[in-house]
């Protein structure tokens, strides 16, 4: 998956690194180095990796540059690549329900939000968690229909994994930001 080019500009800038936190003898095979060394490395090289990593559309990277855009006040931003990696999701998904090994379940992203105990384990889950934040981030970005629309598509795909119980509240949450619309 290939990125629009106006986020393929952005993939040199600072973001937090999903990298960040793994020893460098596991991200540098073979290298000794220091600790002092490494952590200095880290911080330079890491964010600039995850930039690259996410405009080649990994989706632990596009959310990890998301999240970094959402913190530095740039809400469209953060729109626009948790739009690319919903796109992802769902191709990554039609896909896995087209190949004759899958049915589009049990192959996991490795979102690894903290959502529940861990990772989430399904295209499904990893879906509408990635539909629910672009809800959020549409929303903090002034879009409020099209952000009661993605809070929409997040409580289908919830539905369709399995989750009832968040799907009725994304459900409720959409219906919250929709009658917003209608007040203005």
């Amino acid at each position: 998956m290939l990125l629009p080019l106006s986020l393929q500009a952005h993939a040199t800038c600072f973001c937090p690194s999903p990298s960040q936190g793994i020893s460098a003898d596991e991200l540098l095979p073979g290298m000794a180095l220091p600790p002092a060394e490494a952590e200095a490395m880290g911080a330079q090289h890491l964010p600039m990796l995850t930039r690259r990593l996410a405009a080649a559309g990994d989706p632990d990277a596009i959310l990890a540059v998301a999240n970094g855009e959402a913190a530095a006040g740039r809400p469209k931003q953060a729109v626009a690549w948790l739009e690319a990696a919903v796109d992802g999701a769902v191709d990554a998904q039609a896909a896995a329900a087209a190949s004759p090994k899958g049915g589009g379940r049990g192959m996991g992203m490795g979102m690894g939000m903290g959502m529940g105990g861990g990772g989430v384990s399904s295209l499904g889950a990893s879906l509408h968690v990635l539909l629910e934040k672009l809800g959020d981030a549409q929303l903090a970005a002034g879009d409020p229909e099209a952000a009661a629309a993605s809070l929409q598509a997040a409580s289908e795909a919830a539905m369709e994994a399995g989750k009832m119980k968040l799907a009725m509240k994304l459900t409720m949450r959409s219906e919250e930001v929709a009658g917003m619309v209608e007040e203005e």
